[in-house]
């Protein structure tokens, strides 16, 4: 059956057998060809809130020994079959021996809120077939006979056929992808996005689904930049966000990534032409875009933005009166909690805490990045894990760890 929308019955099992029968199809031939192993998904496919994207398989396991039956957990005497296809991976016992999960978890040791993302996910790959790094299954398929498509068209192809499956059978709200260059940048082809993490974290909306890449959890990289990474995905996905940029009436905006509410009073941060800025209900001005990163947090009762323009940071009132200028701190991260508001500051390359009138909460003379984690109604500062200390927000003191 070809595989089109029109051709769908409604049914995820159905469905989904559908699609892995063209898909089957279409990389069988290829595998056999190239003897390298291929399979979509890490774990079960389901009809679920988040899912997870990775690029490919990892391994050199050859298709000769897979379809051989040499595999035992796979069970494929004859070769990949549908039926198989459209299962998880037998080996994957739901990451515990995979590094990536592993790295993946130091992510979301950020907020323990984002352990709703790891009871809820769908862990497939955009490219099938397997390697152990993506140039050695460019380098394979390159030195193969004419006959069989290019890497490339390959490449292409798998990611067709997940985009198919994601957006018109899976259809989930939200979805990770592990790599941003060949990974993320390859599923949104060429779509606007916002950098929420420089390097490191970027969003769009595709056919009304969130998308975000991320750095590869496995990348070399320190555990701090992981849980940065975390903190950054919590931070936009347990916010409330605006409805759809398309009920905002002039059209003019490219993007509405956060949305602030106070009492009666609701601001939204909007992109446009690449910058940031900040516009109420009925679109007056009340930051010009002019920041390359805004957000909004409130402190003693009143609504602040927390902005970076070049390479520094600084804070701007809903007046838009410069309450922390921007000459002194090289990041500014808010972090609401009551009636009141603290910063994580890096100045001179070293991390610290202050208040909102610039009070030194804890001392410049950390080379981690700090972060907080709440937790049965107790603030505490985290350093790569682990707890050094609480925040006394009365007194705005730190209490170190006993």
């Amino acid at each position: 059956m070809k595989l089109e929308v029109s051709n769908l019955t409604g049914n995820f099992e159905k469905d989904l057998a559908i699609w892995g029968e063209e898909v089957v199809k279409y990389c069988h031939p290829i595998a056999k060809e190239i003897d390298k192993a291929f399979y979509a998904f890490q774990s079960e496919p389901k009809k679920t809130k988040y899912l997870i994207l990775g690029l490919n398989p990892g391994g050199s396991g050859p298709y000769s020994v897979e379809k051989n039956g040499q595999m035992k957990s796979w069970n494929l005497p004859n070769g990949m079959t549908s039926d198989v296809f459209i299962h998880q991976n037998p080996y994957y016992n739901n990451g515990e021996d995979y590094n990536i999960i592993k790295k993946f978890k130091i992510m979301l040791s950020a907020n323990d809120k984002l352990n709703e993302i790891l009871s809820n996910m769908l862990y497939m790959n955009i490219l099938y077939f397997n390697s152990t790094v993506f140039s050695e299954y460019k380098k394979d398929l390159n030195t193969q006979k004419s006959q069989i498509p290019s890497w490339n068209e390959v490449y292409k192809k798998c990611i067709d056929f997940s985009k198919f499956l994601i957006h018109n059978i899976i259809k989930p709200e939200i979805i990770i992808c592990f790599s941003i260059d060949n990974c993320f940048k390859q599923f949104i082809e060429g779509a606007k996005t916002e950098e929420l993490l420089k390097g490191r974290v970027y969003k769009t909306l595709i056919n009304n689904t969130i998308v975000y890449g991320i750095t590869h959890p496995s990348a070399h990289i320190p555990n701090e930049t992981r849980v940065m990474i975390g903190n950054s995905l919590y931070q936009d996905i347990f916010t409330e966000k605006f409805p759809p940029l398309q009920q905002l009436e002039s059209g003019k905006y490219d993007y509405i990534p956060e949305v602030y509410e106070k009492g009666e009073k609701t601001v939204l941060i909007a992109i446009k032409d690449d910058y940031c800025g900040v516009i109420d209900l009925e679109e007056n001005i009340i930051i010009p875009f002019e920041y390359d990163e805004i957000h909004a947090h409130q402190n003693a009762g009143k609504i602040f933005f927390v902005a970076g323009k070049g390479d520094k940071w600084g804070v701007i009132d809903e007046d838009e009166n410069i309450i922390i200028a921007f000459d002194e701190y090289d990041d500014l991260i808010g972090q609401d909690r009551g009636a009141t508001a603290l910063l994580v500051a890096k100045k001179d390359g070293l991390w610290g805490v202050i208040d909102f009138d610039r009070n030194v909460i804890v001392p410049f003379k950390h080379n981690n990045y700090l972060y907080f984690r709440e937790e049965n109604e107790n603030l505490f500062l985290m350093i790569k894990g682990e707890k050094v200390g609480r925040i006394d927000m009365e007194k705005k003191i730190l209490v170190e760890k006993e």
